[in-house]
């Protein structure tokens, strides 16, 4: 005798009264997501611009966004994972470039985790700093895909990482002592 587990379809399960509920796919670009403020720029004076926006959408208002540490973290991070990218690998082109795409997903994990967690009543991170912060990590993996070679992918976390750090300059400015 064969017995088949009973398991939810890939796009819905049931709920404990019996209700469909959606679920949502994992591998969903999180830029088609409401929750994600795209940041793209036409020339170095836009960039100025978006940077300080972005900055101000961090800060939150009253400097309620996320901390400055919280905030510094990412960027370590990030500066990381550019430093990975410059590293000379033995491995094929593409495994570096899904390797970098990966983890900077993984940061866009930590940055709904944080946007979750309550310190107090008050969350870590208010929606206005997840959204931007999670359209700043799309940026990053947006410029990986587009890079095809080793050469272009240590390029492009290069210059990610130069934006972030502008982004964060301003920001540093903006938010209030922590």
């Amino acid at each position: 005798m064969v017995y088949k587990a009973n398991r939810p379809s890939n796009t819905s399960y049931q709920g404990s009264h019996g209700q469909q509920a959606p679920r949502q796919n994992f591998q969903q670009s999180s830029s088609q997501n409401d929750d994600v403020k795209e940041f793209f720029y036409k020339d170095p004076d836009d960039f100025l611009k978006k940077a300080e926006e972005f900055a101000k959408g961090l800060a939150g208002d009253n400097g309620k966004g996320i901390g400055k540490s919280q905030l510094r973290k990412f960027y370590d991070q990030v500066i990381s994972l550019r430093d990975e990218a410059l590293q000379p690998s033995s491995g094929e082109k593409g495994e570096k470039i899904i390797k970098i795409i990966f983890k900077l997903r993984l940061l866009q994990a930590r940055v709904i985790y944080l946007a979750n967690r309550k310190s107090g009543s008050e969350n870590l991170v208010s929606p206005s700093a997840k959204k931007h912060l999670l359209g700043i990590l799309e940026r990053g993996i947006k410029l990986c895909k587009d890079s095809n070679d080793k050469g272009k992918i240590a390029e492009a976390l290069k210059d990610f990482a130069m934006e972030f750090e502008a982004i964060y300059a301003y920001f540093y400015a903006l938010a209030g002592k922590e």
